[in-house]
């Protein structure tokens, strides 16, 4: 578990509350509908990278009818129907939705499991463990995704948790949690190279490219 950097949070600045009556408290790691109605549908701060293996738990706190934790599709507009390309999750019935398609995977879930996800980016994979139980693993695209969550009707919301404090169950060897200190290491500019190709000149031979 990372000591340093900044750990991921549910986005304000990503967040759709279709009936304007929840809330977003504790550092911005728990989100709460508080009435009947609507729909609450949110990404988080930090894209999970191309390369590398992650995880999360998310605590249930009250359960929907349609909650859903998984990842999403950075693309995707956050009001947009959960069932569009690049949707991935894991249903409170037990089910999973891959691209708007439900079918059957794992238990139910309700108030206070815990669950864990664990998204390898190598592999392109993502997997659910409910109180610890891995509910199985099954491909994602190799789009550019982002830790999401789902929660409407009535009172419902739950709570991540991105390391900020010790996971209940234990993560898998090898997967590290959503933190800045986590990131693969940016490529380095040759800025030489990026002086040649703004002004339009071959590097190689000295005259102007097409």
């Amino acid at each position: 578990m990372a000591t340093f950097g900044n750990y991921a949070t549910l986005n304000p600045l990503d967040y759709k509350n279709t009936a304007n009556d929840a809330t977003v408290t504790n550092g911005n790691l728990t989100s709460t509908h508080t009435s009947g109605g609507g729909s609450i549908y949110f990404r988080c701060t930090i894209t999970l990278p191309v390369t590398g293996k992650y995880v999360w738990e998310v605590t249930v706190n009250d359960i929907a009818s349609d909650m859903m934790i998984g990842v999403r599709d950075t693309e995707l507009t956050i009001s947009s129907a959960s069932g569009h390309p690049g949707a991935y999750y894991y249903k409170n019935d037990g089910t999973k939705q891959v691209n708007g398609t439900n079918s059957s995977y794992g238990a139910s879930y309700t108030d206070d499991d815990v669950i864990r996800v664990e998204y390898d980016s190598d592999a392109n994979s993502i997997e659910f463990f409910k109180n610890g139980a891995s509910q199985g693993s099954f491909s994602v695209s190799s789009d550019i995704e982002v830790p999401a969550c789902h929660h409407n009707d009535s009172t419902s919301g739950l709570t991540l948790n991105f390391g900020q404090t010790d996971f209940v169950g234990t993560p898998t060897s090898g997967f590290v949690t959503l933190n800045t200190a986590n990131l693969p290491e940016p490529s380095p500019i040759n800025y030489e190279d990026e002086y040649y190709i703004e002004a339009g000149i071959s590097h190689t031979n000295g005259s102007t490219t097409l």
